[in-house]
Parts: structure tokens; sequence; C-alpha cells
């Protein structure tokens, strides 16, 4: 089934490639001034495709292997607020000593509000955002 993203923000939707890479390094390097180990981090976008099997909100995902965060191409789609929500959180996935151990999810939203002054929100469908919404909902895990 495909959904289509609630979009609480007006103005222009659609970002290009490059303006993906311009705010995940602006952010990147704003989120370094806390947690310097993220200015190292490098950006992959990923065609839509990529994921074998993706739920509606498989939108990036961080790689401690190369210290890489993926985003998926179709996150252009989406309000500048969501992308803002799910860039932060996965650098918070990256600023994250103790990345293995339970809690990782709530630990990302948690860094990435301390980097940043304001709090990873979920929408109504479940995606990460700053404008609407609640935090993270228990169901989702930690």
């Amino acid at each position: 089934m495909t959904r289509s993203p609630s979009f609480p923000d007006t103005g222009a939707m659609t970002a290009s490639t490059l303006d993906l890479h311009r705010e995940f390094y602006a952010e990147a390097d704003r989120f370094g001034r806390v947690y310097p180990r993220v200015l190292d981090v490098a950006l992959v976008v990923e065609p839509q495709h990529f994921l074998k099997d993706p739920s509606y909100r498989d939108l990036g995902w961080y790689d401690p292997k190369d210290h890489t965060i993926h985003l998926v191409d179709r996150l252009r789609q989406f309000s500048p607020s969501h992308r803002l929500g799910i860039i932060r959180h996965e650098l918070g996935h990256a600023a994250d000593d103790d990345l293995g151990a339970p809690g990782s999810e709530l630990r990302a939203d948690y860094l990435a509000e301390k980097a940043r002054g304001q709090p990873i929100l979920y929408d109504g469908d479940d995606v990460q955002n700053v404008s609407v919404g609640v935090r993270r909902p228990y169901y989702l895990g930690g």
C-alpha cells in the first residue's frame, strides 16, 4: 500500500538532490559543534528502490561501519520539517557512543534535541519532523 506523506509545512515541498545535500551538511556542521564526531559523516542518497521491502517510514539510516548516513531519494518530496527531523535523528545515531545498546532510537532523538535545542517529533504517520506531532511513540520501540 502506498500512502502519501502528511505535509504540515507550506511552500515548495520538493527539494533537489543538491538541496538535500546542502541541508544535510549544514545541519551536520551545526550538530558537530556539540558532537564533533559527526563532522566527518558522509551522506549517501539512495534510489527509492534500494530497499527490498521498505515501509512508508524507511527514509534514512546510519551505517556505523563506514560512518555514512543514507537518505532515500523520496525524502526530497517531504516537507522541510520532515527532512530536518530525519536528518537530525540520523545524526543522533552518528553521535551515539553506545549505538548498539538498547534504547538507541530514543537516544538518537535525545542527542538531536541536545545538539539543536528542538525535539524530534513524530507525525500521524510516525515520520520524524521538527514541527508537528508527539515525541517518539512507545509502540515504535526505543
